[in-house]
């Protein structure tokens, strides 16, 4: 009598324990409580069974639940921080490129003119008998460039000169 009395106190106390099938898809959970009824069949398909599986109280499944409520909220928001993130790297990578194009084009301009500057030095100059003009006509006829790139080896050639005499 005594342990038919326990079970009987346990499944009166089972309401309140839920059996919890957690989709993590959605927020909650498919719960089922122990259904009392006013008459119950003892034949050959009982009305009911104890069946052993993992429960939580109710206390335990609040917390639960407020867990994945606040999970549910701090992905959202890391979605969202990340796809700022990825706009604001989108942008950076967009000014990097930029930047490295232009000091791509600078250190381009400034090895042909450095390579031109040598050259002047080194063979029109010389050959020209040291004759500035002729030596930048015969160049001006070799390579083409601009009224700029001439005034640059003309006003930088003479440091190169003073080098190779050392």
């Amino acid at each position: 009598m005594e342990e038919a009395n326990a079970v009987a106190e346990a499944l009166r106390n089972a309401k309140t324990l839920r059996k919890v099938e957690y989709d993590w898809n959605k927020l909650g959970s498919d719960y089922k409580y122990l259904v009392k009824k006013d008459k119950y069949n003892y034949s050959i398909k009982p009305d009911f069974e104890v069946n052993c599986s993992f429960v939580y109280s109710s206390e335990l499944y609040e917390k639960i639940s407020n867990f994945a409520v606040q999970n549910k909220v701090m992905k959202e928001q890391a979605a969202k921080d990340q796809k700022e993130y990825d706009e604001k790297i989108q942008e950076a990578s967009g000014i990097i490129s930029e930047i490295s194009g232009r000091v791509k084009e600078v250190k381009v301009k400034y090895e042909r003119l450095n390579r031109l500057t040598y050259k002047f030095a080194t063979d029109y100059y010389p050959l020209s008998d040291h004759n500035e003009d002729m030596a930048m006509k015969f160049m001006a006829k070799a390579y083409s460039f601009t009224d700029e790139e001439k005034e640059y080896i003309l006003q930088n050639y003479k440091e190169l000169l003073s080098t190779s005499d050392e």
